[in-house]
């Protein structure tokens, strides 16, 4: 992906990568939970290791911004996404699981250092994110300083592409936390908030629609007072915005958060014989247009109350919307199909042959072209965005837990994408972490035809938390960052399951 992003640059062939860094402790429980440190520290490296990233043959081609350089995301720019209630609710839970000091809960609050029965939160945590939301801000800033003002001398320091590694991620944190499914009554278990805190993608894409958006219509206003004195190298049109969410699950709190860029009454999911408790969602990030300049797209794995969060089928109903707002013209949502019976469960994964999982590659990498080629792309081409967030989830790489895709499927859709944005002469590509968990994995294959892709491209997918690869391809040799030693998942020589998919087998696996 990396890779893509880089040939792609048409300003400056570089990426340049925000690093939020990681604040919780070295020692800290929630590195016991798949969604871990590990995940980035493999990517950008620590103190006293070498990310994936850093290795030398991408020093030319990644630009870095450091962890000391970011600031936190500010109160305003959670609140274009996220109620007040529900950042207090975060804030206070952080606060009593640092404390521990016995204060009665409610009986149905989880065990202390979680929010809720999948989701890790200590006032760190929520720290991080918050340092996350803010690295995705000034990526925006980065990206469009060029079409705001930046000057010719500048050139050198300008960018359309940025990658944002950081953590927890936040595709399943909607307006008020946790969004419930239709299939609540059946799989309640199924309505948690999947590792998420905060929406970075969509605090992001707020504040790109907000800030720039307002800046675009005083250009326009003194243009038009102006006449042809005023610079011509300023926009005068708010950014058309695009999310495409490609992790495995369905970005059930970006597309709640998206849908409330219209005004509708959303509904608790409440016994019937309750009367109804519904409250009105309406987040507007500029103005009355926001829902004919935004657009969702969610590409998923979805086997209805089987496989988290029971929720994105390609003809969805919101199922706790109001009647009048039964469907979105601004959101997309894909299926894909499940490869085999149950494919995330871990030992059946570990039990498949070299050719049976071959095979399931090339089903999985048909199913995917062929659905994002006929029912996005057109859509998205349409909708000619200016600016492209890509909540890049790497979970349904083949290597990890729950679906068949490889680093030339992923590279592709990366492609098509960045293909979009140039060819309307957009600003450019926002990628930002969201799942992908299995750190370690089988030693590497040689790989040809449509399953191979560029060291760059391969090193790119390791470093997320899905493949490590061998110097023979191009990139680094990840051994467990526990242990130590090499650890194998799936494949016929498999013996013992990688320590960090254990967790992957709960209900909220992000």
């Amino acid at each position: 992906v990396t890779s893509n992003i880089i040939e792609k640059n048409r300003l400056y062939h570089k990426v340049v990568v925000f690093q939020p860094g990681n604040f919780e402790p070295v020692l800290s429980t929630s590195n016991e939970h798949q969604e871990n440190s590990h995940r980035t520290n493999l990517l950008c490296g620590t103190s006293n290791t070498v990310g994936c990233l850093q290795r030398p043959e991408l020093n030319h081609d990644i630009a870095w911004v450091k962890s000391q350089c970011i600031q936190l995301a500010t109160v305003s720019d959670l609140l274009r996404v996220h109620d007040y209630e529900y950042i207090k609710h975060l804030e206070s839970i952080a606060l009593n699981n640092d404390r521990d000091d016995g204060e009665k809960r409610p009986y149905f609050y989880p065990q202390q250092g979680l929010l809720d029965h999948d989701t890790p939160l200590s006032s760190e945590l929520l720290l991080s994110a918050k340092h996350f939301c803010g690295a995705a801000i000034q990526a925006v800033d980065t990206l469009m300083k060029k079409s705001f003002g930046a000057s010719s001398e500048s050139r050198e320091e300008q960018f359309s592409r940025a990658f944002v590694v950081g953590r927890p991620p936040g595709h399943h944190a909607g307006p008020y936390g946790c969004v419930p499914s239709e299939m609540h009554w059946q799989r309640p278990d199924m309505t948690s908030s999947g590792f998420c805190l905060l929406n970075v993608v969509a605090v992001a894409a707020a504040y790109a629609r907000q800030h720039y958006g307002r800046m675009a219509m005083t250009n326009a206003a003194l243009s038009n007072s102006a006449g042809s004195s005023y610079p011509t190298r300023f926009p005068f049109h708010p950014p058309k915005i695009a999310i495409v969410d490609i992790d495995i699950h369905h970005g059930n709190g970006t597309e709640e958060i998206v849908r409330g860029l219209k005004p509708h009454t959303v509904f608790l999911p409440l016994p019937s014989s309750w009367a109804p408790v519904g409250r009105t969602n309406y987040r507007p990030w500029l103005n009355e247009r926001d829902s004919e300049e935004v657009l969702f797209a969610s590409v998923h794995l979805f086997a209805e109350s089987r496989f988290y969060p029971c929720s994105g089928r390609e003809t969805a109903e919101e199922s706790c919307g109001s009647d009048d707002f039964k469907r979105s013209s601004n959101v997309i949502n894909i299926e894909l199909s499940p490869v085999g019976a149950n494919p995330w469960e871990a030992r059946s994964r570990a039990r498949l042959t070299a050719a049976q999982k071959e095979e399931s590659c090339r089903i999985a990498s048909e199913e995917f072209r062929s659905k994002v080629s006929s029912q996005l792309m057109p859509q998205l081409s349409a909708f000619e965005p200016d600016l492209v967030f890509i909540s890049a989830g790497f979970d349904g790489h083949c290597d990890d837990l729950y679906h068949f895709l490889t680093e030339a499927d992923l590279h592709w859709v990366t492609q098509q994408l960045c293909q979009v944005v140039d060819s309307n002469n957009g600003v450019g590509v926002i990628s930002v972490l969201e799942g992908g968990y299995s750190l370690s994995a089988p030693k590497a294959k040689k790989t040809t035809g449509s399953n191979s892709s560029s060291a760059n491209s391969s090193a790119a997918v390791g470093a997320v938390g899905t493949r490590g690869r061998t110097a023979s391809s191009g990139a680094v040799s990840v051994s467990n960052p526990l242990t130590g030693d090499p650890a194998a998942v799936g494949g016929e020589t498999a013996k013992q399951l990688d320590p960090h998919t254990m967790f992957a087998q709960q209900p909220g696996d992000g």
